[in-house]
């Protein structure tokens, strides 16, 4: 197995050519990782240091099983940025920080407290973690993975997502005063507050604990920018914690700015794909599974050990057939309904799923504007994503 100084000095490996835009050295293979690992320095473990021994220890440490010092700083936006956040989202009232070389995006009241504790969440051997930006397909892979590793158990999975799966970064993505008043209104309890092997993350991998990889099964969803953007703005427009009033034009200036919480969403998914070489990790695209169901279903399978007939995967993919799912009552969002969450009129949580729906949502200009910031953000990497498919389930 691959050691964790392994693993956490390529993060900042990649993080540091990502940032420099060289494209001089690429990571592709988890082989040219460990030479780099062994022939370069460390890239910044917080901004403005560059101390080696520090991330040796890190690493240590976390093999250890001892706590590891949380590696990088919150800082504030810049006073004008902060002002149109604010503005344009009421739910953020305290606005957004950054963390992270390459500006992450967290809600004004998470504190390095918060980041230290999840950096330091305890892993297990057996523990499979769903991992990716917002709005990428993670809870219907969520779905699928339980399945796969219940035995297809359609009886077992009648019980909601948020009791079978572990999440617990709300103090990332949710203002402070409203956890306070979801919490108030909660009923049912929540996987954070057992123990779930299923842990579902929207943090980047160099966010999440050092040794993941090392110990863990991780899948990762990827998606394409637009289609992130479009969904993520309904996203916001629906939810009264986000309460986001204005037109997709206005959010996609924040977007492409990285001026979102929990983004931007490419630096997010470039890590991820510089790691998709490791054993441990299954790198999906949401267009993928879209367009082959029943193939991804195979292939996941297949990373997670589990064989399953062809009639088995005919029914698991028939029950995940995007219009199958939004009907599924075990999505967990009927919660927020209930707490009062939910502003009237703005739609579901699973609109329709398809992949290329940003066509029917965005300008040419504003396409253009995302096709320029893709071209520039991808420098250096052979990730790529599908905009639009001629055929899909």
């Amino acid at each position: 197995m691959v050691s964790a100084l392994t693993i956490l000095h390529d993060r900042w490996l990649t993080i540091g050519h990502m940032q420099s835009g060289t494209g001089e050295r690429r990571t592709d293979s988890w082989s040219d990782r460990q030479q780099l690992v062994q022939t370069s320095a460390a890239g910044p473990i917080a901004r403005g240091q560059t101390d080696q021994q520090q991330l040796v220890g890190a690493a240590a440490r976390a093999a250890e099983g001892s706590a590891v010092p949380f590696p990088f700083k919150l800082l504030p936006l810049d006073a004008e940025t902060q002002r149109r956040v604010i503005a344009d989202f009421p739910g953020y009232p305290n606005g957004l920080q950054c963390v992270q070389s390459w500006g992450f995006k967290v809600v004004g009241t998470a504190t390095e407290t918060d980041l230290e504790a999840l950096y330091n969440r305890p892993l297990q051997p057996g523990d499979i973690w769903v991992c990716s930006p917002p709005k990428c397909g993670s809870m219907w892979t969520q779905e699928l993975v339980w399945l796969l590793e219940n035995d297809l158990d359609f009886d077992g999975c009648r019980v909601m997502l948020t009791e079978r799966w572990r999440f617990s970064e709300s103090c990332m993505a949710i203002d402070l005063e409203q956890r306070t008043q979801l919490a108030a209104k909660r009923t049912a309890p929540a996987a954070s507050a057992g123990r779930s092997r299923f842990v579902k993350s929207h943090l980047p991998m160099s966010l999440c604990p050092p040794r993941l990889l090392d110990v863990c099964k991780v899948v990762y969803v990827a998606r394409n920018p637009k289609d992130i953007c479009v969904s993520f703005y309904k996203h916001a427009r629906r939810y009264k914690n986000v309460n986001f009033q204005k037109e997709l034009e206005v959010f996609a200036d924040h977007f492409l700015a990285g001026n979102v919480v929990l983004t931007p969403v490419v630096p997010h998914m470039i890590e991820a794909w510089n790691l998709r070489h490791h054993p441990n990790m299954c790198f999906l695209f949401y267009e993928d599974m879209k367009r082959d169901l029943r193939g991804q279903i195979r292939r996941l399978a297949g990373f997670l050990g589990r064989q399953y007939s062809d009639a088995q995967v005919d029914r698991l993919a028939e029950y995940l057939h995007i219009d199958a799912f939004k009907k599924n009552p075990w999505r967990s969002q009927d919660f927020g309904k209930g707490a009062g969450m939910m502003n009237e009129g703005e739609g579901d949580f699973i609109r329709t799923g398809k992949a290329g729906d940003w066509k029917n949502h965005m300008s040419a200009e504003m396409s253009a504007r995302f096709d320029r910031l893709l071209e520039e953000q991808l420098k250096g990497t052979d990730l790529r994503f599908t905009m639009e498919l001629q055929q899909q389930d």
